[in-house]
């Protein structure tokens, strides 16, 4: 070493200061990640509420624009002609009003998509399919011209059917788990549910027609077709009688309660829901058989069968596992139905309410 040169000693971290960091950088991590966890289920939120909204806005301004009418399948014998494709103007050229409403919303996907027949894996007209149910959403998305799918009528916490959305394709050759059938429809399913009264009569006993629950939640029957094909499809947004209380699209998903999301049927679930006044709100399914005079959270509903009696109608949850959530190991589960069957059709009240039965005497008027 030269005279005057000063020697330095590289310096260095211990292992004992670098476990301190390790430590420091891992409590950071802790406290971080649950709160990232947060921010992104309420970004969700944001989008469900966005979307529902929206739908909302849709309903509005489609009955603006047709007297007062809510969006439905409208397709019957007399207009069958307004469907652009032949094969579907030859199903709708019939006294069967399920069967019409069912080519329309195949002639919307076909339209919609650019996708024609021959394009789908196999068929995309489905016999005996009930469209009103579960793809009312069609002809509002229709009427604002969408392109499908559209995530608009999906929740972004709703993972399977973004899968669908993203390639339909792949859904219907069996790439990516869905429902036993795997029909092509699904990928321009919605997971939002138009409650049953929007399109039909608020009740069905009497010889009047009407669709009921049958054997699962996923499953329907029609009663008395010839009655319901003159019915079917022409509720208006003037027969609500309390448009702030009464829901008419919901998420049947409680996806926010809890680490994991389950059916919106549980006293304990939490759903979003549209009403018809246009707000949005979540809401508590709460418990059906607390009455005695207490406040409940949800009308359990009617048995659109027997609308006179005090039982509601059942619905029983059988949850396939390749798509819909599972709650505590249950292969099924049943309770009343709640908002997709509220009691006393669209005159009656779905939540905000502390009765749990329609008001007396009201229940002959619908």
């Amino acid at each position: 070493m030269k005279c005057g040169q000063v020697h330095k000693k590289r310096v260095g971290f211990t292992l004992i200061e670098l476990l301190v960091v390790i430590a420091i950088i891992a409590l950071l991590i802790g406290i971080l990640l649950p709160a990232l966890a947060e921010a992104r289920k309420t970004a969700k939120q944001v989008i469900d509420l966005a979307n529902q909204q929206q739908l909302g806005r849709s309903t509005h301004s489609y009955a603006a624009d047709y007297l007062n009418r809510l969006s439905g399948f409208s397709v019957t014998k007399k207009n069958y002609q307004s469907l652009e494709y032949p094969d579907l103007q030859a199903l709708a050229n019939t006294d069967n009003p399920i069967q019409a409403a069912a080519a329309q919303a195949v002639d919307i996907i076909r339209r919609r998509t650019g996708r024609d027949q021959s394009d789908f894996d196999g068929t995309d007209y489905i016999p005996n399919w009930i469209p009103h149910v579960l793809y009312s959403h069609l002809v509002l998305q229709d009427y604002l011209a969408q392109q499908l799918p559209n995530k608009s009528v999906v929740s972004p916490a709703d993972s399977r059917r973004l899968e669908w959305q993203k390639d339909p394709k792949g859904f219907e050759q069996g790439a990516i788990p869905g429902p036993a059938g795997r029909e092509n429809r699904w990928p321009y399913s919605s997971s939002y549910e138009s409650i049953s009264f929007r399109y039909q009569p608020d009740r069905c006993d009497n010889g009047t027609g009407g669709v009921t629950q049958a054997g699962s939640h996923r499953m329907y029957q029609t009663q008395n077709g010839a009655v319901l094909a003159q019915k079917i499809g022409r509720r208006s947004l003037a027969d609500v009688q309390f448009p702030d209380k009464k829901v008419e699209i919901f998420d049947s998903i409680s996806r926010y309660k809890g680490k994991s999301q389950f059916y919106y049927a549980y006293p304990d679930a939490i759903t979003l829901n549209l009403f018809f006044d246009g707000h949005v709100a979540f809401k508590k399914t709460g418990n059906p058989f607390n009455r005695g005079g207490r406040r409940v959270d949800a009308n359990d509903g009617v048995n659109n069968l027997t609308p006179l009696s005090g039982f509601p109608m059942i619905v029983l949850y059988q949850p396939e596992a390749s798509w819909e959530p599972i709650r505590n190991g249950e292969a099924e589960y049943s309770a009343p139905g709640f908002q997709r069957w509220t009691r006393g059709g669209l005159k009656g009240i779905d939540f905000d309410s502390n009765q749990w039965w329609f008001p007396d005497g009201a229940a002959g008027d619908y």
